[in-house]
């Protein structure tokens, strides 16, 4: 603390109070032993005044016995440390005056002198209120005494009375002198008891100013330091030779500006006392901080003599409340800062831009396959993947910018002042590519890209909780067209998020209420027209009794948890239509499609197994369709998956062959009961050289590996020749059925077999029946 200039009249400390009580016990001792030997001497003058008749004498031996109390009362006054003396000391004095008043037989000149004189000083040592007590014992004494004396006078004679007289003086002068000695003794006692237990307050003081923890330190009102306790120099890490005699602005760490030292002095001065937190330094410069009180020290003339500052060391709660706080803003994985802090920048950078009427954009992006990372090298390598990416992250945005972590595998980044769509344009495609650079773990590079999405203000949001949703609502537009890319957010997209949001609800009815339904198309052999299997197509009946069809709603339904309901209720369905259609002892194959999220967040094989064990139905006739990107997206743990599948007897398609880029290599591996040919490809037969080109060679791996072919969505005859003559083996598609339910796919399996075009060994044409549409 530093102290300003004022003007006080200082006066040095006195010595610790407990050894100024050591010296009060001492002075004590020896006043009180003084009293007690000039009471004797001035008991034994009474006495010999009492028996010697010459009032000469009394007068001269009283007088003697009156300095000599007088002297000894002073001698006691100026120590001014033994009331208790002083007032054995006045009592002796008083019975000096009255037994020289009584003795020299009247009110003469020199015992009125004495009376006065003792009382004066009896004032002055005891108190005015203690003298009138005193006076009026001992005058009560003294004519007792007298009244006995005259008593035996008229009653025995002159000389007897004389006797008589002289005997009741003394006995006066014993009443007087016990009642006085009784007085004193029992104030001494009380003083002495007083004196102990302020001495023990004292002690206590002095062990806790000396063994406190706490800092004390004691300045004059200059600010110079006079004494400091321990604590103050073990928190400090100073020694005591080194502040004493200096200004605590030695100390100062720098952290508070004038202003505030003329506040915290300001109030000093106007209240006498400050308390609240302040920073100093230690001897090794290192910052303490401290809760910090000082109080001012006056004298009985008000004036301030010294300042008392006692503060605790709060440094570590300091820290601690600093680390709490860090944690609440940051992430503690990637030390970016978390949803909470960036909502609070995004909402200061919006203000700013208001102001400045600037512009403000909101970049949202996830890791795409990130979930992939952790199933198979688990997820301390998914958190050195993440800290990698906050990383590189934070090498390509600028110093202005805020790159923060939002949760799980989800980042953003606040981007001020941005110079137009093309700066924004720039750092994505600078993001892009830094993120998708590979990531080496343990000696094993990792892959992972990024979709992000773009919000800009104020076109976009006109607040930070809009501009967000929003930034996220093209992130997801990014991963639904391929991944890896960014998107900016447009109105259109607005609509769509709204509308994903409404069919996202009424689905999560539909799964509650039951509605979702299944129909049925038939797969059909190419050389016979005979159905040797179905696939199994969910549908959704709307409260209204409309039928949603599937396109509309599974891929909401895979952008959430929601397509393993689905997935859930399109087993249990299947597997209760199973039972009539296998009960009738038909070679038919259910297949039902196996979505990618189904495929990588569940256990397929466990599922399908359990629940076909469940229901007692052979496995042999049940088929599982992946699709190839699918396949793809788990390449490494797929194979397992078909394998558990292919064991227990479960086959399992590739769907949508051709669109997936999927390696030959991993095809050849597994060993695919049967690959399917997109509809894409069978659009274009048999005209367009491409859609020929990709179905042939399906046709040929297929054969290669000893899998069946089976053809999605041929609607004419053409189609469905060059399919069957070219070595396809089933097909499925308009040309035979729509999906249909369950009632009517009994009657069709009940009928005569689909004719097929005329051909290369084809069976004679014959008219194709009418198969009702769901």
């Amino acid at each position: 603390m530093t102290a300003p200039a004022v003007k006080s009249k200082a006066t040095p400390l006195s010595p610790p109070v407990f050894h100024e009580a050591l010296l009060n016990d001492l002075a004590r001792i020896v006043y009180t032993t003084a009293a007690a030997l000039a009471s004797t001497t001035a008991i034994a003058v009474l006495v010999l005044i009492a028996v010697v008749p010459d009032s000469r004498g009394a007068l001269l031996a009283g007088t003697v016995c009156v300095f000599v109390s007088a002297l000894a009362a002073i001698a006691v006054v100026r120590s001014g440390r033994a009331i208790g003396g002083a007032r054995v000391l006045t009592g002796g004095l008083w019975v000096s005056g009255t037994v020289l008043l009584l003795a020299s037989g009247g009110l003469t000149s020199s015992a009125v002198t004495v009376m006065l004189v003792t009382i004066v000083v009896s004032g002055v040592l005891l108190g005015w209120r203690d003298t009138v007590a005193t006076f009026g014992a001992v005058v009560v004494t003294a004519f007792g005494a007298a009244w006995a004396g005259a008593a035996g006078l008229i009653s025995l004679g002159p000389q007897e009375s004389s006797l008589w007289y002289r005997a009741g003086m003394l006995v006066a002068l014993a009443a007087a002198v016990s009642a006085l000695l009784v007085w004193s003794t029992r104030n001494q006692r009380k003083a002495v008891r007083v004196a102990r237990e302020a001495n023990a307050a004292l002690s206590m003081a002095g062990k806790v100013y000396d063994t406190t923890g706490d800092g004390i330190v004691v300045t004059t009102p200059d600010g110079t330091i006079v004494d400091v306790n321990d604590g103050y120099l073990s928190i400090h890490g100073v020694e005591r030779a080194d502040v004493i005699g200096q200004n605590p602005r030695i100390l100062k760490s720098g952290k508070h500006d004038a202003a505030f030292y003329s506040e915290m002095w300001g109030t000093l001065l106007s209240t006498g006392g400050w308390q609240g937190e302040i920073w100093d330094r230690k001897s090794d410069g290192s910052l303490v901080a401290k809760w910090l009180s000082i109080s001012a020290i006056s004298n009985d003339e008000g004036e301030t003599t010294h300042y008392v500052g006692v503060f605790s060391d709060i440094t570590a709660l300091k820290q601690g409340e600093v680390a709490l706080e860090w944690l609440a803003t940051h992430d503690p994985l990637t030390e970016l800062p978390n949803r909470a802090l960036l909502d609070d920048r995004l909402t200061t950078a919006l203000a700013r831009s208001r102001r400045l009427q600037s512009t403000t954009a909101v970049l949202y992006f996830d890791l795409d396959h990130f979930k992939d990372v952790n199933d198979a090298l688990g997820h301390q390598a998914g958190d050195r993947v993440l800290v990698e990416v906050a990383e590189r992250c934070l090498s390509v945005v600028r110093e202005s910018d805020t790159a923060g972590r939002t949760g799980g595998d989800e980042f953003a980044i606040i981007v001020s002042d941005y110079l137009g769509l093309e700066g924004l344009v720039t750092l994505a495609n600078r993001l892009l590519p830094a993120i998708e650079e590979p990531i080496t773990l343990d000696e094993r590079d990792v892959y992972v890209t990024a979709s992000i999405g773009i919000a800009v203000y104020p076109q976009d949001g006109a607040d930070a909780e809009t501009l967000a949703a929003h930034a996220d609502v093209a992130m997801y537009r990014a991963k639904d067209l391929g991944k890896n890319r960014f998107e900016f957010y447009s109105e259109g997209l607005r609509d769509e998020v709204r509308h994903r949001v409404e069919v996202g609800t009424e689905l999560r009815k539909a799964l509650r209420d039951d509605r979702l339904f299944l129909v049925y198309q038939p797969q059909v052999d190419l050389i016979t027209g005979q159905i040797v299997g179905v696939e199994a197509l969910v549908r959704w009946r709307d409260a209204d009794g409309s039928v949603i069809m599937p396109d509309e709603f599974i891929p909401i339904a895979e952008s959430s948890a929601l397509i393993l309901k689905v997935g859930d209720a399109v087993l249990r369905h299947a597997i209760a239509d199973m039972k009539v259609l296998f009960g009738q002892e038909r070679g038919l194959t259910m297949a039902i499609n196996v979505s990618a999220r189904q495929w990588m967040e569940e256990d397929v094989a466990t599922v399908v197994i359990e629940a076909m064990d469940a229901a007692g139905l052979d496995l042999d006739h049940f088929e599982v369709e992946i699709t190839e990107s699918a396949f793809m997206t788990r390449a490494d743990t797929a194979a397992s998956k078909v394998k558990s599948l292919q064991e227990a007897g479960v086959g399992v398609s590739l769907d949508d062959f051709g669109t997936g880029y999927a390696s030959m290599s991993y095809v050849m591996d597994f060993h695919p009961s049967k690959l399917k040919i997109d509809r894409s490809f069978v659009e274009g037969l048999p005209d367009d050289p491409s859609s020929i080109a990709i179905v042939n060679a399906t046709i040929a791996l297929a054969k290669g590996i000893g899998a069946k072919v089976l053809a999605e969505g041929p609607e004419t005859d053409e189609q469905v020749r060059y399919l069957r003559d070219n070595g396809c083996d089933y097909a499925q598609g308009f040309y035979f059925s729509q999906g249909i339910p369950l009632d009517r796919l009994l009657e069709l399996l009940e009928g005569e077999p689909f004719p097929l075009p005329n051909g290369v060994d084809s069976p004679p044409e014959r008219s194709r029946p009418v198969v009702p549409s769901s």
